[in-house]
């Protein structure tokens, strides 16, 4: 496993030259704010609802529905620290919403609301206004925006006017629902790479219109150019461009022969963030574990650096590209490191050929 870097703006990735990719054709998802709530949904029209910024203290109230007629809401709140003994909403009448639910504390303390709750806790949310939890430093999640956020991803899923919507409930059946929207498929081969240990580092100054190249002075002995040799003789290699407290800024490469290039990436046309930072990977990991695998390549571009907010990216070399497999991004600096509780703005299925 190798460290390299990438800044979270590399998720909308241009096409490079070559026929257009699979996961061309399908749009990343959306993201939206309402009131102290934002919304997440992917190109398959799964959703995540979260509170932003708590009025006090620090925490988060979480709510996930995959796309599905037969897809269920769960909701878990998280904090820094503290116990959910106390947690009660500003209105009466919803105290059982805690009773019974899953607690752990393994990455900050955490309740996963009991799925028979979740009903309970969804009428909440239209009553209520504040949700406080009396820890040593109280915290107090504001419910202003949430029945809206909720009933967005009512839209979003195709559920508004059936059964099993969350806020805009109706009389029509759950098989009113539409199924999830297909992901794109990626076709990637095994790919083994080989570290190349020889130097001097080729020089990159000519590769195209970058500000970072193996002449600059880096703040980091440790963070110097890694190069990698593909089967075929080609060369990816990756370049320091520029080190902070918590992020390590790389430029990468395909090397073919004597010719050098920005190492192309692919990902959804529309929909993603901004293009322009390309070539720069933030805190990227390549992974050259195995012969009988795809190659893939993971990047964290940190908003702090505990690593609770920022986006994560996921490619796999198709033999000519990298192409996108998984966007998430964390706006809000809430205390979640799980990668499992990000939200997801693209994904994409891996065909190992």
């Amino acid at each position: 496993m190798i460290r390299t870097a990438l800044h979270l703006a590399i998720f909308s990735i241009l096409v490079l030259g070559g026929s257009a990719l699979a996961e061309d054709a399908a749009p990343a998802g959306v993201l939206r704010t309402f009131g102290d709530w934002d919304v997440t949904c992917d190109n398959a029209h799964n959703c995540w609802a979260q509170t932003t910024q708590p009025l006090s203290g620090t925490g988060t109230i979480g709510l996930r529905r995959d796309a599905g007629a037969q897809a269920q809401p769960h909701v878990s709140l998280t904090l820094h620290d503290g116990t959910f003994d106390e947690a009660a909403f500003d209105e009466t009448g919803f105290e059982a919403v805690f009773t019974g639910g899953d607690f752990e504390d393994e990455f900050g303390p955490r309740l996963t609301i009991a799925d028979d709750k979740t009903a309970l806790f969804v009428a909440a949310l239209n009553k209520a206004t504040t949700l406080s939890i009396p820890v040593e430093d109280e915290v107090i999640f504001s419910l202003a925006g949430s029945s809206a956020a909720l009933r967005f991803i009512d839209e979003v899923q195709g559920r508004a006017d059936t059964i099993t919507a969350l806020i805009a409930k109706g009389d029509k059946p759950a098989s009113a629902v539409p199924a999830p929207l297909p992901l794109p498929i990626i076709a990637a081969p095994p790919t083994a790479v080989v570290l190349i240990d020889t130097r001097p580092v080729p020089t990159l100054a000519k590769a195209g219109a970058i500000d970072c190249t193996e002449e600059q002075e880096y703040p980091f002995p440790g963070f110097v150019a890694e190069g990698y040799r593909l089967p075929d003789g080609r060369e990816i290699w990756f370049m320091p461009c520029f080190s902070g407290p918590y992020n390590y800024v790389s430029t990468a490469y395909l090397k073919t022969g004597e010719a050098i290039a920005p190492l192309p990436f692919s990902g959804p046309k529309e929909g993603g963030p901004p293009s322009d930072l390309l070539t720069q990977l933030w805190n990227a990991a390549l992974n050259v574990e195995g012969k009988d695998v795809p190659l893939t390549l993971s990047t964290f571009g940190k908003n702090r650096g505990m690593g609770d907010c920022g986006t994560i990216t996921e490619h796999v070399w198709t033999g000519t590209r990298f192409a996108l497999t998984k966007y998430l991004e964390m706006e809000g600096c809430s205390g979640l490191w799980e990668e499992a509780d990000w939200p997801v703005r693209w994904q994409a299925e891996i065909a190992a050929q």
